[in-house]
């Protein structure tokens, strides 16, 4: 499904696991798409092993089913903001 293209009242969620140390990343990323997109984009701490990114309640990037059970138990490599830009990109 393509989202719709790019604007101010686009949303963006990054759920993360602070256990994990996923913070600082999801705030990389939230403020990289917001200087590419001019868009919303909240953190939001979640649970174990959590790195998903939605863009308008859909989901971009979701590291439990992207890494399996690894990144269920908080291994895997998180993606930079780069690809997170490249993934939202393609969705357009």
């Amino acid at each position: 499904m393509k989202l719709p293209l790019m604007t101010n009242q686009m949303n963006v969620t990054i759920h993360y696991c602070r256990i994990c140390g996923l913070a600082v990343p999801a705030e990389e990323i939230a403020e990289a798409l917001r200087r590419e997109f001019q868009l919303q984009c909240e953190t939001r701490e979640g649970f174990w092993g959590t790195f998903r990114v939605e863009h308008q309640g859909e989901v971009v990037f979701n590291r439990w089913t992207s890494r399996g059970l690894l990144g269920r138990l908080g291994f895997g490599r998180t993606p930079t903001a780069e690809e997170v830009i490249a993934m939202c990109r393609d969705r357009q």
